[in-house]
């Protein structure tokens, strides 16, 4: 073989080999920053004029654009009534600027804005204070098993926070069952009781829905599962932080139970790094009716 097609060999070699780093970047990129929007309806037992929530959670302390402008703008361009941020917006290392930029950005955009802890920052014992003055001072509601009233377009719907024992999110033995139960009970130690009204309850671990409808929950609203983390055609999410078998009973969308219904957030930020793949980071809308 002469030096001349031997030089246009290895010259392939490289343009391919940088092509597949190129397309490799771009993918993880476009996986990580690319916001989607997903909406839903929700028909409650009090109809009265719509109620658009837009659910946002698991930021871990990321930014899309500077001070989160870009994600931010994305969520004012849903018009909002209500955004719900629910859980982990603070990372492992805390991340607390990032949420409280976004959080201040939001209340521009809409005037109900509620917060209520993932287990990220619950297990900040030493920075729970400043996260939670971080938040209030950009403008949200701090529901950490608290509860409040909201009302827009004349209809009243009660929000609840529920923050639970770390304990709790040991997900799965290796049989698939839960290690720990819950009760309803327990939940309305935490937050109360439920009305005869429209009940939202901000639950950042969706496993235990079957007891938060039990409770009484009209609508409950989590994330935690970063959508499984990869997503594959007609399987799903992959892999999620409680265990489950395969594939994830929760990962991500809207569920039923009884006459509650659960919407589960894809979420916005990194679980084992930055490895989502056909999964986009998620804005999700939802309109109660």
């Amino acid at each position: 073989m002469s030096q001349l097609n031997k030089n246009k060999k290895a010259k392939r070699f490289v343009i391919i080999i940088v092509g597949l780093l190129l397309a490799g970047i771009i993918f993880v990129l476009v996986n990580n920053y690319a916001i989607s929007t997903t909406y839903s309806t929700n028909k409650t037992k009090t109809p009265q004029d719509i109620v658009r929530i837009v659910l946002l959670s698991d930021l871990h302390g990321k930014y899309f654009g500077a001070n989160n402008s870009v994600l931010s703008e994305a969520v004012a361009d849903t018009d909002p009534d209500i955004v719900i941020l629910a859980g982990d917006m603070c990372g492992r290392d805390g991340g607390i600027k990032a949420a409280a930029a976004l959080t201040e950005r939001l209340k521009e955009a809409c005037e109900n804005v509620y917060y209520s802890f993932g287990n990220h920052e619950s297990r900040e014992t030493e920075q729970r204070t400043q996260i939670i003055s971080a938040m209030e001072s950009a403008g949200a509601t701090v529901l950490n098993n608290k509860s409040a009233e909201c009302t827009v377009n004349g209809k009243k719907v009660n929000i609840h926070g529920l923050e639970l024992p770390l304990y709790y999110y040991t997900g799965y033995d290796e049989n698939g069952r839960l290690i720990y139960d819950l009760t309803s009970e327990e939940i309305t130690t935490y937050v109360g009781e439920a009305s005869d009204e429209t009940d939202i309850l901000i639950a950042h671990n969706p496993i235990y829905f079957d007891v938060y409808a039990s409770w009484g929950a009209d609508i409950v609203l989590s994330g935690h599962n970063h959508g499984g983390v990869i997503r594959l055609p007609w399987l799903g999410g992959l892999a999620t932080p409680n265990g489950d078998k395969r594939p994830p009973r929760f990962d991500c969308g809207e569920y039923k139970s009884g006459d509650s219904t659960m919407y589960i957030s894809r979420g916005l930020g990194d679980w084992i790094g930055p490895v989502r793949a056909f999964n986009l980071p998620e804005i999700y809308v939802i309109d109660i009716q």
